[in-house]
């Protein structure tokens, strides 16, 4: 992953990190415990993340990502439009109607209307979205595992995307 993907799109404030010592700008990842106090998901996750998910990254960075993607930085042009075509039908419920390979894509109106990522683990959770007609990203990363869910479907519709 580091050398396919964080280099090659630049991305300087992306990597796995050990949970117990994360750079200094980190925010830590919470949970919320049945008395409703918190503590951090130090305990639930892996210590270091792995391919299939435990990265931690920042909205700037991955911004770069969907740049590089979509300029063809991280493969060829041919594979990248092999990785964004759909080819499995989700069902009929935006955001989740199609799915490429790696990322899902929302059609609608007969064209694309974003591809996007998506993860959550106990106390982190991210959705992180490319608009190809708008040109625009929209990432949006959280601290607890349910928080950024509903304002990420409320800035979709403030910035009429």
């Amino acid at each position: 992953i580091e050398t396919s993907v964080l280099t090659p799109a630049s991305l300087s404030n992306s990597g796995y990190f050990a949970t117990d010592r994360l750079p200094g700008r980190t925010a830590y990842a919470y949970i919320r415990n049945p008395d409703g106090t918190w503590r951090t998901n130090f305990f639930t996750v892996p210590i270091v993340g792995a391919p299939d998910g435990g990265a931690y990254t920042t909205a700037p960075d991955m911004v770069k990502f969907w740049r590089a993607l979509a300029g063809d930085r991280l493969l060829d042009a041919e594979t990248t439009e092999l990785m964004l075509r759909p080819h499995v039908e989700a069902g009929p419920h935006p955001p989740c109607t199609h799915y490429g390979y790696g990322v899902w894509i929302e059609k609608a109106g007969g064209g694309t209307r974003k591809y996007f990522v998506e993860g959550f683990d106990p106390g982190v959770a991210m959705r992180s979205a490319f608009y190809p007609e708008r040109d625009m990203c929209l990432t949006m990363l959280g601290n607890t595992s349910r928080a950024m869910w509903p304002l990420y479907g409320k800035i979709e519709q403030v910035l009429d995307l």
